[in-house]
């Protein structure tokens, strides 16, 4: 009985928290099991969404939601800003872009990470704030370049 429920709460699109602690837990056995991706390392045969917006909007959110159920890597655009005490050519970068204006070594870094991802993912997302053309531009011709 509760397979059954169980099933239809999936086929009807919600989930229960047991089945979703279950795809979580697959999720994770599948990171500790992967060597190479489909990908074989290819970047170009990599898949890479790009999710961009003004802030608040459910970017990581959604990045961590294509992690969870559709096995993407993600890249969350924070990283820098998040680990700029750790890293300090983070936290130069930083320094740059809020006090000198200076956004493209912070969007070029987030480049590089995207394409590091994809060396040992067949899938990644990456997502973060922006409000301006420019940066993305940037973000999209370094991932071409790749």
């Amino acid at each position: 009985k509760n397979q059954r429920r169980e099933q239809q709460n999936t086929i009807s699109g919600t989930m229960t928290m047991e089945s979703l602690k279950q795809r979580w837990d697959e999720w994770v056995i599948s990171l500790k099991n992967k060597k190479g991706g489909a990908s074989g390392g290819n970047i170009k045969s990599a898949q890479i969404v790009y999710v961009f917006g003004p802030p608040g909007t459910g970017k990581s959110f959604t990045g961590d939601y294509m992690t969870v159920m559709h096995d993407y890597h993600h890249v969350d655009g924070d990283i820098p800003l998040k680990h700029m005490c750790l890293v300090p050519e983070y936290k130069e970068m930083a320094e740059k872009m809020f006090i000198e204006g200076d956004w493209e070594p912070y969007f070029s870094e987030l480049a590089r990470l995207t394409l590091e991802g994809a060396k040992d993912n067949d899938k990644v997302v990456l997502s973060h704030a922006t409000d301006k053309n420019d940066p993305r531009d940037h973000v999209i011709k370094k991932l071409i370049e790749g």
